[in-house]
């Protein structure tokens, strides 16, 4: 039961106490799991199955599993999230759903300070990610600009 694989992977996770299981997404952040059943002799894997659970819509530098069916999915480009992983698939194919997704800011390849809405608050804003998942980062709080040096 081998499933075509698509591109090389980027990144695994193990994902069971067993070792059977391994959850991996590959260069096209197509995400998927690897079965490894072992025979009788309890050595010996009897086959490989392979599942596709979704594409990722980025593609991940890390996977970490943290128990209860739960994912978390790092990338410099893209969006990083915790996936609730799912028993069966959802009505858009994909066999997760997001939990929870917080922005990127690895990747960042270029700033500037503007004072956007005319308030005397500069905004910082950033380039961030790669590809189709890049975007416009904001960042309101915390943020100051100390100019050292200065060439005119």
């Amino acid at each position: 039961k081998v499933g075509r694989l698509v591109g090389c992977f980027a990144a695994a996770a193990v994902c069971a106490v067993d070792g059977g299981r391994f959850l991996m997404a590959d260069s096209e952040g197509v995400l998927v799991e690897v079965s490894l059943p072992v025979g009788v002799d309890g050595v010996s894997v009897t086959e490989v199955v392979v599942q596709r659970l979704g594409h990722l819509g980025c593609v991940p530098q890390c996977l970490a599993y943290l128990g209860e069916g739960r994912l978390f999915v790092g990338s410099p480009a893209g969006p990083n999230a915790i996936l609730q992983l799912l028993t069966e698939p959802g009505a858009d194919g994909a066999a997760f759903t997001i939990s929870r997704q917080w922005p990127s800011f690895a990747g960042a390849s270029s700033a500037v300070l503007a004072d956007l809405d005319g308030t005397g608050h500069p905004t910082l804003l950033a380039t961030v990610g790669q590809h189709c998942g890049g975007s416009l980062g904001v960042l309101r709080r915390g943020a100051s600009l100390l100019v050292s040096h200065r060439v005119d």
